[in-house]
């Protein structure tokens, strides 16, 4: 794909730039870029390094951005059947050699505002990465989880 690293840089371009007054238009063009050019998980690992690298996150642009990823969240976990895969790939490639720690995972679940049955999938898909690491910090996740999930009565 030679289009991909313009497009990425575009979607990056995009995110970095939201404020107030261009949200709408932002989010509109992201979307269209994305379905445009099949470049969904560009845009997840871009909101992820936009995101969660910041720690304070109070400025408004930063609450934008913020708000955008929890959107974009929200809306693949209602639409995607592979969401947790989708998701825990784009968060490992964001995290390039490190694996996902347990921390990482409930501070992503927490800032993006992952329902519980969010992070249950997002808990199996990393017990299926190709990532040590990942897999074993994934099954304590998913065993923290899971006793969630008991301990909310639906179980």
């Amino acid at each position: 794909m030679a289009f991909a690293q313009p497009v990425y840089w575009q979607i990056r371009y995009l995110i970095g730039g939201v404020s107030k007054k261009n949200y709408k238009s932002s989010v509109s063009e992201l979307h269209h870029l994305a379905a445009a050019t099949g470049s969904r998980p560009f845009l997840l690992r871009a909101l992820f390094d936009e995101t969660l690298s910041q720690h304070g996150g109070g400025s408004g642009r930063e609450q934008l951005k913020l708000q955008l990823l929890q959107s974009e969240l929200k809306d693949r976990e209602c639409e995607e059947l592979g969401f947790g895969t989708s998701v825990v790939a784009a968060l490992e490639e964001s995290r390039r050699d490190t694996g996902l720690h347990e921390d990482a995972l409930n501070h992503f679940c927490k800032v993006g505002k992952v329902s519980l049955k969010g992070q249950l999938a997002l808990a199996a898909a990393t017990l299926k990465s190709s990532h040590e690491t990942t897999r074993r910090e994934g099954a304590k996740f998913l065993k923290a989880k899971l006793k969630e999930y008991a301990s909310a009565g639906r179980g």
